[in-house]
């Protein structure tokens, strides 16, 4: 749990943004590889850099003004990419 939200208060930071409903399930996948990289090769700085880039990259609309369509849509190509 302190790891996740570590992650989040980072990328808020990071990004200038507000923390947005939803935001913590894609975080929670780089909180657990960071908690199970073997040999600590996935330190926090490493974990964050790679969060932020995945959501500029696959979800770069997730603040739109309205971001609650496009991230409930988001979302559910996440899962679905999760599930792959």
């Amino acid at each position: 749990k302190q790891r996740l939200e570590a992650l989040l208060i980072g990328f808020c930071l990071a990004e200038n943004v507000r923390y947005m409903q939803g935001l913590h399930e894609v975080a929670a996948v780089f909180a657990y590889l960071e908690a199970t990289a073997p040999d600590s090769s996935m330190d926090a700085s490493k974990s964050l850099s790679c969060f932020i880039a995945f959501v500029r990259r696959f979800v770069p609309c997730f603040y739109d003004k309205e971001g609650f369509v496009v991230l409930h849509i988001t979302l559910l190509f996440f899962r679905q990419l999760l599930l792959y």
